[in-house]
């Protein structure tokens, strides 16, 4: 009936009158098993107007998809178009401001900080106090300070507060690194709330994930357009869920209808970045670029190791570390800064100049080879040189590990023995 159909598009979600256009995009994703949890109860045009603008997939491709089997939603999608260009023209003009622009101004002295934030939370704590001077002074003399503190000194402001007084004044970049996601998500999501709440600032804070936690927009619109079939209709659906998608991240996502794994659409290991033709939408290359300008940046220790690793192309320059959840450091530094090399592992690169077969495809192209260069001797016996010599490297190597085992072990299970070695320093330092 016309009347019942009024009704259902007049409909209200969250106090907000819903618009024929967000009715027809929301009863798409839901025909497709697709639920906006992101968004909770608040869900309105202007808010999914914002996401779609944002979002990982060009509000072009969601245009020309909806043109074709939603034209009730496509309305909605051309404002996200228009929204999209806006906010180019407006970073534009915030990139050129920034490079003028402070840091802004707050609370200036520690003890006035912590007076703020103790007031804010109803509670004063001396431990934290202390804990903070700590921070401040090594932030300041470019110090080392080794601190340990009981549950309940609350140690999380304990350093944020002064990183963020020294970020602010200086100028200077503070990264805080953690090995657990929760840890992370805690600091970043909650306690720099209460933190800029109550000194009334803007830190600057971001936080970056590893590569493979970020949605590849290449790969989602590649998914998306093997969807089409008779109809665009679930292509549409899933572009429109996968840009509603809070900072393109596969968390965000959640999980998919089907029992798709989303993981199949992060961005691969050997992502072009800015070289790929998405960069401008790119989930990945664009958590990179505000990780660089922010002040106070969250980490995890794995993700620190690679920058350093890589020398600094991941993160940007920063001059001051935290390291919470240090105990775990050791440990992380092993997985990521180790070089590892097994019996196994020569075993498996010798493998194909084994003696074998010489039908083989392996010892045909080297024969070839062998003869274009022009090395003496006959095919045959120059196979049985390189068999031999395999044989003998991969021997030796079988003695170097077995001698380094019986080393190591002393009578015991090199397993579930660990040795640490020291250099007086210099492993790590910079060169």
């Amino acid at each position: 009936m016309p009347g019942a159909r009024r009704t259902r598009a007049a409909s209200r979600r969250g106090g907000a009158r819903r618009s024929k256009p967000l009715d027809a995009l929301l009863s798409l994703l839901d025909a497709h098993g697709f639920t906006l949890s992101s968004f909770g109860t608040g869900i309105n045009e202007e808010r999914l107007v914002s996401r779609l603008a944002s979002g990982c997939v060009p509000p072009a491709y969601l245009a020309a998809l909806a043109e074709r089997c939603d034209p009730e939603g496509l309305p909605l999608i051309r404002k996200a178009m228009e929204s999209a260009e806006a906010r180019s023209a407006r970073s534009t003009e915030s990139a050129a401001a920034a490079s003028t622009g402070t840091a802004g101004s707050g609370a200036n002295g520690l003890e006035e900080a912590f007076s703020l934030v103790f007031d804010s939370l109803g509670e004063e704590r001396p431990g934290q106090l202390e804990m903070g001077r700590a921070v401040r002074k090594a932030l300041g003399e470019g110090g080392v300070a080794l601190i340990e503190a009981g549950t309940g000194t609350g140690k999380s402001l304990g350093y944020l507060v002064p990183s963020v007084l020294h970020s602010l004044e200086t100028g200077e970049r503070v990264v805080v690194s953690t090995h657990t996601r929760n840890l992370q998500d805690q600091l970043f999501r909650k306690e720099m709330g209460v933190l800029e709440a109550a000194l009334s600032v803007d830190a600057g804070a971001a936080r970056l994930l590893g590569r493979d936690n970020y949605l590849c927009t290449k790969r989602v619109i590649a998914h998306a357009s093997s969807l089409a079939g008779e109809t665009c209709a679930p292509a549409l659906a899933f572009a429109l869920f996968a840009s509603c998608a809070d900072g393109g991240t596969l968390d965000a996502l959640g999980a998919l209808p089907g029992g798709f794994d989303p993981r199949s659409l992060a961005a691969p290991a050997r992502c072009p970045m800015n070289a790929c033709a998405f960069a401008g939408r790119c989930p990945l290359v664009r958590a990179r670029a505000h990780a660089r300008d922010a002040r106070i940046l969250f980490v995890n220790h794995a993700l620190l190791l690679t920058d350093y690793r890589q020398g600094g192309s991941v993160l940007g320059p920063y001059a001051r570390v935290i390291f919470d959840e240090a105990h775990h450091l050791e440990k992380c530094v092993i997985e990521n800064l180790s070089v590892k090399a097994s019996r196994e592992d020569v075993r498996r690169i010798l493998e194909p100049l084994r003696l074998s077969d010489a039908r083989d495809d392996t010892w045909k192209l080297l024969s070839h080879e062998l003869e274009s260069m022009k090395i003496p001797g006959s095919p045959k016996s120059l196979r049985k040189d390189i068999a031999r010599a395999a044989r003998d490297l991969e021997k030796s190597y079988a003695d170097l590990f077995a001698g380094i085992r019986g080393v190591l072990s002393a009578g015991r299970s090199a397993r579930s023995m660990r040795t640490r070695y020291v250099d007086g320093g210099e492993t790590f330092a910079d060169a």
